[in-house]
């Protein structure tokens, strides 16, 4: 009987128990399985908004070099006038500059600082070195936050760098814009990492199917962690750790890095992949991985679980609490009838008649 009075409402516990247990497992499983749907869906997004972002990054470049190329001659204020008009700074927020890099002869090298010097009084190409055959000095610039950088750069011949020198030889023989590799940005005090986009401008402006000779480029820069930190006001970094490598994943071809830990690269890494997509950027490959942040997972999965837990505890405890209730009932009326039986036989069977 004790047995049957304790073991009921504990056998009656311990099975909503483990029902409420597997309840909020299955329950805490079904929603992150939500929550990764609905944020692969959200990386998606994007990946389509950078594509596009970026596209107008190339397409801003390819227009100013047109402009260059059906334009015998232009003059700084018509450049400044340019750059101010398309309002490129404003609506492509993550450029930093453009500029406009002359084809120099180096036998006509002298003769060209002298003619720039009196737009630039005191105009010098600086990084002259024997056994080239053109300089690509910077002439005309336009920096969207430190006007003063541009006047620190100017002269420079930009195809001195290798990386640059590489992006600019392709545009030339693409006849279309090039991105460099990411690398260091020239003479910054912070030593932050930049892609350059190089588009060729050709005078006089070659017929349908011609390729025309090169006259210099237009260039635009790029700064790499702001553009992917800051991309929709920030709300993408919120959600997602970017991981961004070229053509191939390897620590050397690491781009960008939000948290500065390549989960891709590491063999037992804990975080979800929620997304991996492949973009084009001026004829380079970025491939990049959208990582969910794991607040942005188990809060709200591990929250609804545990209310469904609460709530199957709950019910056991009162199913628990009923089927106690129902045994003591139970043995109270086993005992009742039990009585009625003994003390009608004690009257049967009593010696003495009432």
């Amino acid at each position: 009987n004790t047995l049957g009075r304790h073991g009921i409402p504990a056998a009656v516990f311990v099975i909503g128990l483990a029902i409420s247990a597997y309840a909020y497992l299955d329950r805490a499983a079904r929603t992150e399985a939500e929550q990764r749907s609905q944020l692969e869906d959200a990386a998606q997004s994007y990946e389509f908004l950078l594509r596009h972002r970026l596209e107008q990054y190339v397409s801003a470049n390819r227009a100013l070099g047109a402009f260059f190329s059906a334009s015998n001659a232009i003059q700084p204020r018509e450049f400044d006038n340019y750059i101010r008009a398309s309002q490129v700074f404003g609506r492509l927020q993550g450029i930093s500059s453009f500029g406009y890099l002359p084809k120099v002869p180096a036998a006509q090298a002298d003769r060209f600082e002298a003619e720039a010097a009196r737009l630039f009084p005191g105009f010098r190409i600086t990084q002259r070195r024997d056994g080239v055959a053109a300089y690509f000095p910077l002439l005309y610039a336009r920096h969207a936050a430190d006007p003063a950088r541009i006047t620190q750069l100017r002269g420079f011949d930009y195809s001195a760098i290798p990386d640059r020198w590489a992006a600019m030889r392709e545009a030339d023989a693409r006849d279309e814009p090039v991105a460099t590799t990411v690398h260091t940005a020239l003479r910054d005090p912070g030593q932050r990492r930049v892609v350059l986009i190089f588009s060729p401008v050709r005078r006089p402006m070659p017929e349908a199917g011609q390729h025309g000779n090169l006259d210099g480029f237009i260039f635009s820069t790029v700064y790499v962690d702001p553009l992917f930190r800051n991309f929709d006001n920030g709300r993408l970094a919120q959600y997602f750790d970017l991981e961004v490598f070229e053509n191939k994943v390897s620590r050397e071809n690491l781009i960008f890095d939000g948290d500065r830990a390549a989960h891709v690269l590491e063999t037992d890494s804990t975080h979800a992949l929620a997304h991996r997509a492949e973009v084009q950027f001026a004829n380079r490959k970025w491939l990049i991985f959208f990582y969910a942040h794991k607040d942005s997972l188990q809060p709200a999965s591990t929250r609804q679980g545990m209310l469904l837990f609460a709530i199957g505890l709950l019910l056991s405890l009162i199913a628990s609490y009923a089927a106690a209730g129902w045994s003591r009932h139970a043995s109270r009326k086993r005992a009742m009838l039990d009585f009625k039986d003994r003390f009608g036989g004690f009257f049967e069977n009593h010696p003495f008649a009432v």
